[in-house]
């Protein structure tokens, strides 16, 4: 634990960000943490996805561009060494958080740093103008409402050896698989608009408006859809944060670790086949990409059951209520 967060006249704390959007939609809840526990004290952020922080000026005082970090240490650091916490430390690296014996990684990265933590999470609210822009933007014309999905996460995949981009694919580990996706699509799309939130280089669906939409657009999207299907995406983080409860598919990835109560979490079936575990360290398996080889089922119509997503997306609300509001 870091000593200098239990001290009363820290001036600034500095938390470092990298890896994906998801990621640094979590850091908000440990900036909310941050402000909970040293109020007067200034929140820099250094943040790999900096359009995240946008319109948070309550929870951050300074975001800066993990790129762009020129003349960092004279600005920030220097003589205000006495002063200044630093939360640099990637939470993916801390013990308790490899070994899932901690709970969320809010709690490991806040507790890890000697932040307290009482169930602080993201929070996304979109501003006057923004409500009135994405609900006539995205409220259907023809009257139906509008299921969600998002079912391939991950960056983009390299270009290929001639340099040209790579045909789109599934990473098992994490992605929703192909087919069942579009059996969903199939069995909801008499009754709903039916958006597919995808990248080109990502894998295509039959009979849905696809969409590649800015950061704040898709917390428009999410707020004026009706129905959401997400993998463990930066879409369900932000569905979390502006209490829109979504049904959340995870194959390797742990609810416990990246997930909300709010939505219903459906994990993936018992393995099928004995999994080779040969070049797994850290974790059990990589989740960015997926090796064939490792893959634990017969075929991927095993790693969930239609019906039950099906029915899931059903019964889930389009929000839950919030006390006091």
């Amino acid at each position: 634990m870091n000593k200098k967060a239990l001290t009363k006249d820290l001036k600034q704390v500095i938390l470092k960000i990298d890896g994906g959007i998801g990621k640094n939609i979590m850091a908000l809840g440990v900036c909310k943490a941050i402000r909970n526990q040293h109020p007067n004290a200034k929140i820099i952020v250094i943040a790999s996805w900096p359009d995240v922080f946008q319109k948070c000026q309550h929870l951050v005082d300074k975001v800066l561009n993990l790129g762009n970090l020129n003349y960092f240490y004279k600005d920030y650091i220097k003589g205000k060494e006495d002063s200044t916490l630093l939360i640099v430390q990637d939470p993916y690296g801390v013990s308790e958080f490899i070994l899932g014996t901690s709970g969320h990684l809010i709690k490991v990265w806040c507790e890890s740093n000697g932040i307290a933590y009482y169930g602080e999470l993201p929070h996304y609210k979109l501003t006057t103008d923004e409500d009135k822009k994405y609900g006539q933007l995205f409220t259907p014309k023809d009257g139906r409402p509008v299921l969600l999905m998002h079912t391939n996460g991950g960056p983009p995949p390299p270009p290929n050896n001639n340099g040209q981009p790579t045909l789109p694919s599934n990473s098992w580990p994490r992605d929703l698989p192909i087919s069942v996706a579009q059996e969903i699509v199939n069995r909801f799309k008499k009754d709903y608009n039916i958006i597919h939130l995808r990248r080109p280089d990502q894998m295509p669906l039959q009979d849905v408006i696809a969409l590649e939409l800015k950061f704040r657009e898709i917390i428009g999207l999410i707020t004026y859809s009706h129905k959401r299907l997400f993998i463990d995406s930066m879409h369900q983080h932000i569905a979390a944060a502006i209490n829109k409860p979504s049904v959340v598919t995870w194959v390797v990835n742990k609810p416990a670790q990246f997930g909300y109560e709010i939505h219903t979490n459906i994990i993936a079936n018992p393995y099928t086949l004995i999994p080779e575990y040969k070049d797994s360290i850290f974790q059990e398996f990589n989740t960015i990409g997926g090796k064939e080889e490792e893959f634990p089922y017969e075929s991927e119509s095993d790693i969930f059951d239609v019906d039950r997503i099906e029915e899931a997306i059903k019964n889930c609300p389009n929000e839950v209520p919030i006390p006091n509001k």
